[in-house]
């Protein structure tokens, strides 16, 4: 199934310089989410993305410190496998760490120095950033890529990153404080609570480079698509959630509360749309 905001041109976000090509009928890559560990991050909602490409290579068999496999938790006895950004690995891996505390899914937690964190055995602390070590735990897929709070699994990073994230209605949001519904950008057709990485930008028409810097409410959509000024020049602009059931006036002059997929849409999300130009899709 296609996603109409995401298509347009085959430009990739999975780090900052990007080039694009002409558009065509397939899909664009998947938008990164941006920092989401304080280790240095993408912001795809940390401080680095959480969707690059990375090579992990091959595990060492679980060694204290060493490489490991998220999804085995192959490390030894007290300790965890977790997933890091460091000038070696700028777009993540994985290694050993103790585990030094207890958080389970939704437990609010705090990332530390040496690339710990409060959360327990098989959880990782999940919307953090370089100047705010506190987020939430978010449980990492086991090796059927199942996830025991019921959420689908979402593997990123070439297998770093298999991360467990609150699926959430983007009509009706019910995501922790600072965080936001966010599409999955082209990974699957699910929506996701993730960190909200806006700041001071994220508006209607504002430039976003990664899935999770607009405002709540809105979407990092392909910038042809988007009737604003501001996002003159831009390869993607935030573009407002709406319901095609209900539709509001939008906030561009030419644009329309269209439905954000393109065919059948999944059941749950038959009723969401997003404003944008239908001419440009």
């Amino acid at each position: 199934m296609m996603h109409r905001v995401l298509r347009a041109s085959s430009c990739s976000l999975l780090i900052v310089s990007l080039g694009c090509v002409e558009p065509e009928e397939t899909d664009d890559p998947p938008i990164p989410s941006s920092d989401s560990t304080s280790v240095g991050s993408d912001d795809e909602s940390v401080g680095s993305t959480d969707t690059g490409v990375a090579d992990t290579g091959e595990t060492d068999g679980g060694q204290s410190g060493g490489m490991c496999d998220p999804q085995a938790q192959d490390c030894p006895e007290g300790e965890k496998c977790t997933f890091y950004f460091d000038e070696a690995n700028p777009e993540g891996s994985n290694k050993c760490v103790p585990v030094v505390g207890s958080g389970e899914a939704g437990d609010p937690c705090m990332t530390m120095d040496d690339d710990t964190d409060s959360c327990g055995l098989g959880f990782l602390c999940w919307g953090t950033r370089s100047d705010d070590p506190n987020g939430a735990c978010v449980e990492m897929c086991d090796e059927q890529a199942q996830c025991s709070t019921g959420d689908p699994c979402t593997i990123t990073n070439d297998g770093a990153l298999p991360l467990c994230l609150p699926k959430c209605d983007p009509l009706a949001p019910d995501c922790p404080l600072n965080w936001a519904c966010y599409d999955d950008g082209g990974f699957s057709d699910n929506w996701f609570c993730d960190r909200d990485t806006s700041d001071r930008l994220g508006a209607h028409g504002d430039p976003c480079e990664f899935i999770n810097a607009c405002n709540p409410g809105l979407i990092c959509a392909v910038a042809e698509t988007v009737d604003s000024p501001a996002c003159a020049g831009a390869m993607r602009c935030c573009a407002e959630v709406c319901n095609i059931s209900e539709p509001v006036m939008c906030p561009g002059p030419t644009e329309e509360c269209t439905s954000y997929y393109e065919g059948t849409p999944p059941p749950e999300y038959e009723d969401v749309g997003v404003c944008i130009i239908p001419s440009m899709i």
